[in-house]
């Protein structure tokens, strides 16, 4: 995305006629957690989102307008630790929203992974459960501000009594659209006409 930004200014700059067209761009929003669980019988941890954390290496032109945010993929993936005796491990997930809870996935039973194997995706266990989340992300781009919110992690162990240490890596991957007016050469093909 930045490549194709600096070739239309570097074309601008040297084109004889230019025109401002309104573009739109996608860029990649990931944001990642790693969760350290050694403990015997049940846990619970969580982790705070803040508008920083989703802006993070974004790199949205300050003139530009955002339109979306979208939501793509939710993985997991539970990498066991020397000390860990149990056998398994039963996993909820949730999104705490301005002290409200939702229930992203509950009791999913997360295969013990190596630390190179991929995350395993919960697209299909979430439905439209992270409409909440995308909402508050969307708010965190277009105001510039917003309260942050937590994700959610607990589980038990099998068997529920045993010590259970292991690494929870957590993905949240999406992408946010926004719209920018640039200069451009006259004979370029796409965008419209700037009206900001």
């Amino acid at each position: 995305m930045n490549k194709l930004l600096t070739i239309l200014f570097a074309g601008a700059l040297l084109c004889s006629g230019c025109d401002s067209r309104n573009l739109t761009f996608v860029s990649n929003l990931k944001l990642n957690r790693m969760f350290m669980v050694d403990n015997t019988g049940p846990f619970t941890d969580s982790w705070t989102i803040q508008p920083s954390d989703v802006k993070g290496d974004l790199n949205i032109p300050s003139d530009a307008k955002v339109d979306k945010v979208t939501i793509e993929s939710i993985s997991i993936k539970v990498v066991i630790q020397e000390r860990n005796n149990a056998t398994g491990v039963n996993i909820n997930g949730g999104l705490n929203i301005d002290g409200h809870v939702d229930v992203l996935f509950n009791d999913y039973p997360a295969p013990f992974e190596l630390i190179d194997d991929p995350l395993v995706g919960l697209n299909s266990l979430l439905d439209d459960k992270v409409q909440a989340m995308r909402a508050r992300m969307e708010q965190y781009l277009k105001q510039g501000t917003g309260e942050p919110f937590s994700v959610v992690i607990s589980g038990t162990p099998t068997p529920p009594d045993e010590r259970l240490n292991v690494d929870i890596y957590v993905n949240i991957k999406g992408s946010v659209t926004y719209h920018q007016c640039v200069d451009v050469p006259m004979d370029m093909i796409g965008g419209g006409k700037c009206t900001e």
